[in-house]
């Protein structure tokens, strides 16, 4: 579900993202409802932050946090988007972020200039090629959460 003050371009880069995701992913389906999320996005100022996310890191413009339960698999999570100190084309790059971490890719790497879970700051507007090919590796049918390491790698190496 969204919440706070979306601008049209936040919509449609939100819708998207959306549709992306769903020719990456089949084994999730993201929609917008209006009751009954199990992801909230805010967009809100930054100040605002901490009393919407109480484990919101300060110094963050864009922030996530996923709940997941004893098995490993995410149940729900929160995503926050700023509304001031950035500029449409960063809050895109957000939202893209964002949403994408809140399936459970929460890292980000100095390795790879042009993906969205660069660790400095950028405003990229879309995925790169490496991104597409995480976000198909992490929702492949085959894996499943709480996989050991070695059964997820040994998974991902069998040729295709």
């Amino acid at each position: 579900a969204v919440y706070g003050d979306p601008t049209p371009q936040d919509r449609e880069t939100l819708d998207s993202v959306i549709t992306e995701l769903h020719d990456l992913v089949e084994t999730v389906e993201v929609s917008i409802v209006s009751t009954d999320p199990n992801l909230e996005i805010h967009f809100a100022p930054v100040d605002d932050f901490p009393s919407i996310e109480p484990n919101y890191v300060p110094g963050n413009l864009g922030f996530v946090y996923i709940y997941w339960d004893a098995g490993g698999a995410i149940y729900s999570g929160r995503v926050l988007i700023s509304t001031t100190e950035i500029t449409q084309a960063e809050r895109s790059h957000l939202i893209r972020e964002e949403l994408t971490q809140s399936l459970g890719l929460l890292n980000d790497s100095w390795t790879y200039h042009d993906s969205i879970f660069y660790q400095d700051w950028t405003n990229t507007p879309a995925y790169a090629p490496i991104d597409r090919e995480i976000i198909r590796m992490l929702y492949l049918p085959a894996l499943s959460p709480g996989m050991s390491l070695d059964a997820a790698l040994d998974l991902l190496r069998k040729p295709a």
